[in-house]
This record gives C-alpha cells, structure tokens and sequence, in this order.
C-alpha cells in the first residue's frame, strides 16, 4: 500500500482551507521526500490535485504567508512547520517528530481522489488517521468503534458538516459503513471497510 506523512499541526490548522491543507499535503511529500524541491507551477498542481487554479495561487500565497514555505529564487522551496525546516531526515528523531507536531501516515490516494471535494478528502484523511493506522502494507483499527463524532470533536469541526463530508466519501465509495442506533438510543458505526 502506498502511504504518505502528512502533518498533523496542518490538519488541526484551523486558519488554513482544506484547499490549502490539500496542497500542503502535496508540498510536505514533495519536500521530504523527492530529490529536488522545486515546487510545481499552479497548473501541475492544479492538475495533479485536481483544484482550481485560482484556489492553488491563493493556497501557495497563504502558506508562504503563513511560513509555512519559503521559495527561493531558483523556485525551489523549503516546507517549515512550527518553525523548524522539514526534512525527510526529521521524522527518524522523535524528539524532531514531536517539535514538528508529529505526523499521521494515511494511504496516498486520499489527498488526491479527484472525486470529491477538498473538503472531503481532509475529513477522509482526518476520519482515517483518528480510527486507523498503517503498519507496513497492513491497515489496523486503533479504536474498537471508529467514531466520526470523536474525529469532528478532536479536529474541531462541526459534527453535521464533518458527518456530511464523510457521507460524500461514502457515497464515492471511499468508505463503507453503515450507522445503527444501540439499545441507549447512540449511533454507531458498524461494517466500516476503507476501499483501496
């Protein structure tokens, strides 16, 4: 299974789009792990996320803004997070790990399902990083009843608009699972399968 690091500091970053949280996903793989930095024109990007142009130019300009990036003039570009510069050395020391506000490891495809709205792949990704993990090319549940409630809780979303994000990624075939009601009148999630 092919996997990506994305950073959990721009996942619970509030003040970013999950247009630019998308895009940040992209870049943060880019930097870490590709041999050049050289960041993509906003029409690769734009074609590879399957994003408005207009959205990757205000995407880009938000996170340079934020320090988030810094490009140079030779256009290659450095991804920072809480202040410090991430490499793909960074995530072997966990002390580095930590200070960067740690990582969740999701399956590649969620960042760029063009299916569905950015919106919807975060919460796909938020959904996945909180109830599951990646061991090798293993998928293990880390909860005994992945919750969608507790993953809007924990990120700080809105639950009716975190449900109806993960009702699209159900209804893309994302995610399969059905809601029953318990005996004390709670919801929950029964029969969840991720579709590779």
């Amino acid at each position: 299974m092919k996997y990506e690091f994305y950073s959990k500091a721009i996942l619970l970053d509030k003040s970013l789009s999950d247009a630019t949280k998308c895009v940040a996903n992209h870049l943060i793989h880019i930097s870490g792990w590709e041999q050049d930095n050289l960041l993509p024109s906003n029409h690769k990007l734009s074609e590879i996320l399957s994003i408005d142009r207009k959205a990757i130019i205000q995407a880009i300009r938000t996170l340079t803004e934020k320090g988030y990036i810094i490009v140079n003039d030779d256009n290659t570009f450095t991804f920072n997070i809480n202040g410090i510069r991430f490499t793909k050395q960074n995530l072997k020391d966990p002390e580095v790990c930590h200070s960067l506000g740690d990582f969740v490891k999701v399956p590649s495809y969620l960042n760029y399902i063009n299916t569905i709205t950015p919106s919807a792949r975060i919460a796909a990704i938020q959904f996945f990083e909180f109830n599951f993990g990646i061991n090798g090319n293993s998928v293990y549940v880390k909860k005994d009843k992945p919750s969608i409630d507790a993953v809007a809780t924990y990120y700080g979303i809105n639950k009716s608009t975190f449900k109806s994000r993960i009702q699209r990624c159900k209804e893309a075939e994302i995610f399969e699972y059905a809601v029953v009601q318990d005996g004390s009148k709670r919801k929950k999630i029964v029969g969840l399968k991720n579709i590779w």
